[in-house]
């Protein structure tokens, strides 16, 4: 039984001895005051830039032993709830546009308006309305906007409009400007909601701008610098003025391949501006940002600023002292630690102190694969072949020549 025992132990400590020094290219300390059950620091830019492997590199060591870890996002909590109210008098009032009510036929929480229509290019104002009785009726937004614009292969809509919440059973909408009612093919409303999450600017980029005069658009390509740095969210600074514009959002590793990430509006009116933009989160180089102006002049933008939830580093600290963190391994895999299913659920994070990045000292490049023999010696080769060649044809005419002479 003990060396059963014994040979399991062995079997584990094989098993986390995976981590060699030379393979990692930084590493910062880590020092913590006091002994504390969870200790923890946040993934700052410096880290993002240096990781090799989308934080998958990241390993904590004290005195020579690894210690297990998780990162966590600090990005709230998201709830949305689509309901199906019956969608009653549909109908064109002229000098307005396209009118329809939504009953829920009860009193659910709901603030947010979708609509699916089939048609093609254009840009709507809504106005939302909400009443228990059908005779009184409050304005929730006047001021929102669904549109749709399509060119070949190219397809951006946003078919959804936000009000404040409401529990009143009945919901108009207006669709204004509008002039049939087969124009809208369906409705549905949603209840949307979210915790606050913790988001940092991680990049701030200047965007060269070109126009391109078929789309009428303006094109803002922008490179960060190196793959590795979320973002889930985009906003364009814009110059004084008021404007409503349909934004695409691009991005790509190689500034060749383009791969859609996201779409939304950018706006400033009398009574709001919106000029951020969320899509899911991207880990790429480069980012390539279009803004459909119409017939509308090109916007000034002076900047496109890069966020994403902040990652949190949490790890067990039980001893005070000198810990370290490594990164910069680009074949290392995602560890796999306990500590994630056993940390205390109502631990308190204590801020650690993060030393500034260094090179690491025992760290060495890989060498270059090593060249093939015949790559290195290409004369052996020909020699080999021309060889291989004149022996055959050798021998070729040695037997056609016994063939010839019949023997």
């Amino acid at each position: 039984m003990t060396r059963l025992l014994l040979s399991a132990l062995a079997i584990a400590t094989i098993a986390r001895a995976d981590f060699d020094p030379t393979h990692w290219q930084f590493r910062r300390t880590i020092s913590i005051d006091q002994p504390v059950p969870v200790a923890s620091f946040t993934v700052d830019y410096s880290i993002y830039q240096g990781s090799r492997a989308r934080l998958s590199d990241l390993r904590i060591l004290r005195d020579g032993n690894e210690t297990p870890y998780l990162v966590r996002t600090l990005s709230g909590l998201r709830e949305e709830r689509e309901l199906r109210p019956a969608l009653l008098n549909k109908a064109v009032v002229p000098g307005t546009g396209l009118e329809a009510t939504l009953d829920l036929g009860a009193h659910p929480t709901h603030n947010r308006l979708r609509i699916s229509t089939r048609q093609k290019n254009f840009k709507q104002r809504v106005r939302i309305e909400t009443s228990d009785d059908g005779r009184t009726w409050a304005i929730a937004r006047d001021d929102g906007y669904v549109f749709d614009f399509s060119q070949g292969d190219r397809q951006l809509s946003a078919l959804t409009v936000d009000y404040p919440a409401s529990t009143r059973r009945l919901v108009r909408l207006t669709i204004v400007g509008w002039t049939n009612a087969d124009y809208l093919d369906s409705a549905w409303l949603t209840y949307y909601t979210s915790t606050s999450g913790v988001a940092d600017p991680l990049a701030s980029i200047a965007a060269a701008a070109t126009q391109d005069s078929k789309t009428q658009s303006t094109l803002l390509a922008g490179d960060i610098g190196f793959d590795g740095l979320p973002h889930d969210r985009l906003q364009i600074l814009v110059d004084p003025g008021f404007f409503y514009r349909t934004v695409e959002i691009e991005t790509s590793s190689d500034a060749k391949n383009w791969a859609f990430a996201g779409q939304g509006v950018i706006s400033r009116t009398a009574e709001r501006e919106e000029t951020m933009l969320y899509f899911p989160e991207q880990w790429e180089r480069y980012v390539r940002v279009r803004i459909l102006n119409h017939d509308n002049p090109p916007l000034h933008v002076r900047s496109v600023i890069l966020s994403a939830y902040r990652r949190q580093v949490e790890f067990p600290a039980a001893s005070a002292g000198q810990y370290a963190i490594y990164y910069g391994n680009p074949d290392a895999k995602q560890p796999v630690y306990d500590f994630a299913h056993t940390v205390p659920q109502d631990a308190q994070p204590v801020d650690a102190k993060l030393g500034a990045e260094q090179p690491n000292p025992q760290y060495q490049k890989p060498k270059p694969p090593e060249t093939p023999w015949t790559d290195r010696h290409p004369v052996v080769l020909y020699v080999v072949l021309v060889a291989a060649i004149v022996t055959m044809g050798a021998a070729a005419v040695k037997f056609l020549l016994k063939l010839k002479s019949g023997k």
